[in-house]
């Protein structure tokens, strides 16, 4: 049994000991602060990295040159890099998580899996 008043801090014990659940939520908020922003451009980075670009791995090897140019117009491709990151991040912000490569929106795909994972 404690005699000391409420409120009195107990001598020895630093603020990590005292308060250890919301230290460990704190703290893990603070990594995702910093991890989720290298994540990000380290994925954006990869697909900027890739091997003569989007629109010919897309196109495939045989893609003309034409081809090539209209495919990274039509993707914004041609834009300035900063520009297409900045765009990138906000798209799901704004619950737009891009499309397919068959043309189909993700977001009713998204749904439509989350569905029929609950019924099952």
């Amino acid at each position: 049994m404690c005699n000391l008043p409420p409120g009195t801090v107990l001598p020895g014990l630093n603020v990590k000991q005292r308060f250890t659940p919301l230290y460990l939520i704190f703290e893990r908020c603070l990594f995702s602060v910093i991890l989720l922003p290298a994540v990000s451009v380290l994925i954006f980075g990869g697909l900027e990295a890739l091997r003569g670009g989007f629109a010919t791995i897309y196109l495939g090897q045989s893609a003309t040159p034409q081809a090539v140019a209209n495919i990274r117009e039509e993707l914004g491709l041609n834009r300035p890099v900063v520009t297409r990151y900045v765009q990138w991040l906000g798209k799901p912000v704004k619950g737009d998580f891009g499309t397919f490569w068959t043309s189909k929106t993700s977001a009713p795909a998204i749904a439509q899996a989350v569905v029929r994972d609950q019924q099952a």
